[in-house]
């Protein structure tokens, strides 16, 4: 190949490169060109070129001289391809290739047109340009628009499909008129519709989760209102759309057998619905009044309670929530309980019981001890508006076990804008296996985290060494007595010693399992298997040894 010299060829998709190549010989030469499929190595599925060339020859009294010239418009599929020629006569058996092959690289001009995994069709657009279509136009029920960027490679990201149902549209327009001035007419609106649209949600109707996200949203500027004189019937309706959300949300959990919601969709907007939760519990306790018999403002929907209500600083007795009068069936789920020294200087309690909820909150720490646990209670979130001047406040709550277990039980709080369960200040006072109560020294939102694993102290770590220390050197001792038997066999050979040294073997096998394993419990089933294999056979030889002996 004559042109071009460079081994690299750069060019644009769907530009011309010109190739001229040259065969010399007699008789005259037949020349073809070849790209090599991205495979130098193999000609078999190399593709001929049969467009675009241009030949001609001459010839003098002993050698002819064959010219032939490619123009090729590269194609995007043609990126790390080569281009080369072949010259082959009559007198040769096999064509010559070309010393030559220089390879393409196609840069492209604009993302292909194509369909993506949902149907939707993206026409060819320009490199770094983003293309969008109305979301309409892939459901008829949604609104906004679904965009796609076209990457500077000439690939596709892939589409963010930015849509809602029309319902929830409706709302956002709604929710941008509200001002300052006046706005709760709009707010009974708003929380009307949300408590509607959210009601009995199919957990696999398209972009449930952006709309579930949009209406959290839309609660959350609500509660950020300033001046907003909640009525009762807004307040009603905020609680159950917040309760409906987690509703859908436990569904979505239970229908992907997922152990929590961290590995499905709606991740994000569980910590911000209990966070809004809380901040709306604070409005509603602005509108009791301590001159009235408004004292107290209770909400009760399927998966949540709320109570607001006025400290009595007389009474004897302290504070419970829930009501077990009441509500019997939630008191069993979870009670908490204020001692009257802990309501000293407080005038406001706010408690929230969460009932569904633990599937939603992944068991996420800041403890290793704590890898592979779970949430195993309902969550129960109190604010007490002067805790903390208060040397003598503790706070007492039970929790019932949504699953029986034996497992370590760690008193938890997860503190607001945080999504980490944490334990300081928080202390297990009495445990079984359906039920465990709590003493904390602070208020948030708490759970029973049940864990598989015992946390290290300062003595269990002692006793861990002693104990690796001392089996190591028992190993040691074990495997000097096999070598000196080895060693003086001649001497020592017998059935005894045969038991004896099969005994100092499975002891010594035992040992190194152990050593092995001793920190490594986290498969309680290979543990408990290797653990009765090794001490069975231990046993064994031990008794066959005794019989033996004696």
């Amino acid at each position: 190949m004559s042109k071009p010299h460079s081994p690299v060829i750069y060019i644009r998709e769907n530009d011309v490169a010109r190739f001229e190549c040259s065969v010399s010989g007699f008789p005259s030469s037949e020349i073809r060109w070849f790209k090599d499929n991205v495979t130098p190595l193999d000609y078999t599925d190399d593709i001929r070129i049969t467009e675009d060339i241009s030949t001609w020859f001459t010839a003098d009294y002993e050698t002819a001289y064959d010219f032939s010239y490619l123009n090729y418009t590269a194609k995007r599929t043609d990126n790390g391809m080569s281009i080369y020629c072949t010259g082959n006569n009559s007198a040769n058996r096999s064509p010559v290739l070309s010393s030559l092959k220089p390879i393409l690289f196609v840069q492209a001009t604009h993302c292909l047109k194509e369909v993506d995994l949902r149907m939707m069709q993206w026409e060819k657009t320009d490199l770094g340009k983003n293309a969008s279509v109305s979301c309409s136009s892939y459901l008829p029920e949604l609104s906004g628009l679904i965009s796609r960027q076209c990457l500077e490679n000439g690939t596709w990201m892939q589409p963010i499909y930015d849509c809602i149902s029309t319902d929830v549209a409706d709302i956002q327009d709604i929710v941008f008129r509200i001002n300052s001035g006046n706005f709760s007419k709009e707010i009974g609106k708003v929380l009307q519709k949300a408590s509607e649209v959210t009601a009995n949600q199919d957990p696999d109707k398209a972009f449930l989760c952006k709309d579930l996200d949009v209406i959290t949203q839309t609660l959350e500027k609500i509660v950020s209102l300033e001046d907003w004189a909640v009525t009762l019937n807004q307040s009603k309706n905020f609680m159950m759309t917040v309760s409906n959300i987690l509703e859908t949300m436990n569904t979505i959990v239970l229908q992907s057998n997922s152990t929590n919601l961290k590995d499905t969709k709606c991740y994000q907007g569980v910590w911000k619905l209990l966070n809004i939760a809380s901040a709306f519990s604070t409005i509603l306790g602005g509108t009791l009044d301590e001159t009235t018999s408004n004292k107290e403002r209770t909400i009760h929907t399927e998966n949540v309670l709320l109570q607001v209500n006025q400290v009595n600083s007389s009474s004897s007795v302290g504070l419970t929530f829930p009501d077990a009068d009441k509500y019997p069936e939630l008191s069993q789920i979870a009670t908490l309980k204020l001692s009257v020294d802990s309501l000293k200087g407080s005038t406001l309690f706010y408690g929230i019981l969460y009932k569904n909820v633990s599937a939603l909150l992944a068991a996420e720490t800041t403890y290793d001890s704590f890898k592979n646990g779970f949430l195993n209670s309902a969550v129960m979130g109190a604010k007490l508006d002067n805790w903390k001047n208060n040397s003598d406040f503790k706070v007492t709550i039970k929790f019932q076990h949504l699953k029986e277990s034996n497992w370590r039980k760690t008193c938890t709080f997860m503190s607001e804008n945080s999504t980490t369960w944490m334990k300081e200040g928080c202390y297990v006072k009495t445990s079984g296996s359906t039920t465990t109560t709590c003493d904390c020294n602070h208020l948030t939102n708490f759970a029973i985290l049940m864990s598989p694993w015992t946390e290290n102290s300062a003595e269990t770590e002692t006793l861990r060494i002693i104990t690796i220390v001392g089996c190591s050197f028992s190993t040691l001792g074990l495997v000097i007595t096999v070598m000196i038997h080895l060693y003086m066999w001649r001497y020592l050979k017998s059935d005894r010693a045969t038991i004896l040294m099969h005994l100092c073997v499975a002891m010594a096998t035992s040992y190194v399992i152990f050593l092995g394993g001793v920190d490594r419990t986290n498969n309680i089933v290979y543990s408990l298997t290797i653990c009765a294999g090794s001490l069975s056979k231990t046993q064994y030889v031990v008794k066959l040894y005794a019989l033996i002996k004696y």
